[in-house]
């Protein structure tokens, strides 16, 4: 077959068509290439069902994960990382009063920030908070990035010498400190995010390890309720990345953690879990709070209006109803309709828990309080 064009001078002149191979309407699957590219959900899911199911190490990190722990400087991001690796070296099945799971208890620490003498002194307090078996398991378990290492991951010789430590040590999880020196060029620039975040992603999949990579904040991100776009660096990182944990410290030094977004579990919008640094320069959790009241003492005005905005929406709706019981379903519409953002709605809920003039009864269930 020719498809006929108009010439330089006016005559036509003929293309033949690059011949395309005739694919019948329905074939023989045996006449497939194997294996296929893509089966019937029915055949996925039979073929995982001996697979043993990924355990999560702590809520919303899945063995084999990759993903970000990132806050402000001074906020404690480094020391938690170090104390959950810590806590997996020692063998502990529990984490800051969460179950821990991971079936290798190897862990590789590698630091471009910090020398390791300085990490030195803070891990030898740190010992003192685990027993003399768990020390033992700890000093053998728990692997750590020497001077040879580089402080800057420029070229791919420093990527191998990276890849070098996890092939030898065969560690289960694995934290890098921090993004930052993975590249000497903006981490916001996309196609630099895309290189690097491809090379984290072939680490976890070809050692099938875990990839906790620390990053920090955007200026002045932590001064508002944390959410994936609080985390300095491109998109593409967001994207990429299976969980993404803030760590913050308010100006009131009130340190958090929460969890603001995860493949594999829940996101809570309503509480984070608060925590200090003990004597020993680990993790000792306080309890929860509403974000949203820690926040606030960054500005002592403290802006209301959209803690008014959805007060006046939830006393409309039970006023229409009769009954003092609502759902975030009944009021999500604020967000939707973009009378106020999704990023400030559900901090507004939690403050209006916080006040008392709201009752949270179960997920997405509440009460409103007659005052």
């Amino acid at each position: 077959m020719d498809i006929y064009t108009i010439g330089q001078f006016g005559h036509q002149e003929s293309t033949p068509l690059p011949s395309i191979k005739e694919v019948p309407e329905k074939i023989d699957g045996d006449s497939f290439e194997s294996p296929r590219k893509a089966i019937p959900l029915g055949e996925a899911l039979e073929s995982l069902q001996n697979e043993p199911p990924q355990k999560m190490i702590i809520p919303g990190v899945k063995q084999g994960s990759m993903g970000f722990i990132f806050g402000p400087p001074k906020s404690g991001k480094t020391t938690y990382c170090e104390y959950l690796l810590l806590s997996i070296a020692a063998g502990r099945n529990t984490f800051n009063g969460y179950p821990l799971h991971c079936d290798n208890r190897k862990c590789l620490m590698v630091s471009y920030e910090e020398d390791i003498s300085s990490r030195a002194v803070r891990n030898t307090k740190q010992l003192n908070a685990f027993g003399e078996e768990e020390q033992a398991l700890i000093k053998e378990n728990y692997i750590v990035s020497s001077r040879e290492m580089p402080k800057f991951v420029i070229g791919e010789e420093d990527w191998e010498a990276l890849e070098s430590e996890i092939l030898y040590h065969k560690p289960g999880v694995v934290v890098a400190d921090s993004l930052s020196k993975l590249t000497m060029d903006s981490n916001s620039d996309e196609e630099i995010a895309k290189g690097i975040a491809k090379r984290l992603r072939e680490l976890v999949s070809k050692y099938d390890c875990t990839l906790i990579v620390i990053n920090h904040t955007n200026k002045g991100g932590n001064e508002r309720a944390y959410g994936i776009f609080s985390m300095s660096g491109s998109r593409i990182y967001m994207q990429e990345a299976d969980f993404i944990i803030g760590i913050n410290r308010s100006i009131d030094n009130t340190r958090y953690v929460k969890l603001v977004a995860s493949r594999h579990a829940n996101d809570d919008y309503d509480t984070v879990d608060t925590f200090k640094l003990d004597d020993n320069l680990c993790i000792e959790m306080t309890g929860q709070r509403n974000e949203a009241s820690i926040l606030a003492s960054y500005d002592g005005r403290h802006d209301t209006t959209n803690v008014d905005t959805l007060y006046a929406e939830i006393q409309k709706i039970v006023e229409a109803s009769g009954s003092n019981e609502f759902k975030t379903a009944d009021i999500k519409h604020l967000y939707e309709d973009k009378t106020m953002a999704k990023a400030t709605f559900f901090p507004a809920l939690a403050e209006l828990c916080e006040s008392g003039r709201i009752k949270k009864l179960s997920n997405g269930k509440y009460q409103y309080v007659t005052t």
